[in-house]
């Protein structure tokens, strides 16, 4: 469903340059969905939520990390600041070290970071 997308296409190509053991995909619908992962599409956003469910969006999230990753893993995250906000310090809380490339950038600040560096 993201393919198409140009921030998804570009952060790809990052993520192959960088040879990550694994990757993530978040989800607004789906939470924390595996690389390979093939879902309809869907029309639903943390940008139009309220902070209580973007605050429960991210601690259902947050679960599903500790399911998958092992602890203190490394993450990188490429995900805008609403994916962020709730999520990141629980992570790093929990013992992950967290990357974000992408801090401080609007969504064509990233494309254009994507694009220069990848």
């Amino acid at each position: 469903m993201y393919k198409p997308f140009d921030l998804f296409s570009k952060t790809n190509l990052c993520i192959q340059k960088f040879r990550f053991d694994d990757w993530y995909i978040l989800s607004t619908k789906y939470g924390l969905l595996k690389k390979d992962t093939i879902i309809s599409p869907y029309d639903v956003t943390l940008n139009n939520m309220k902070v209580a469910e973007r605050k429960n969006w991210s601690e259902n999230v947050f679960d599903e990390i500790q399911r998958e990753l092992p602890y203190e893993s490394h993450i990188y995250i490429f995900a805008s600041e609403k994916y962020r906000q709730y999520l990141l310090p629980n992570l790093e809380e929990a013992g992950f070290t967290c990357n974000v490339p992408l801090k401080g950038t609007g969504f064509g600040e990233q494309i254009q970071y994507l694009k220069n560096r990848y």
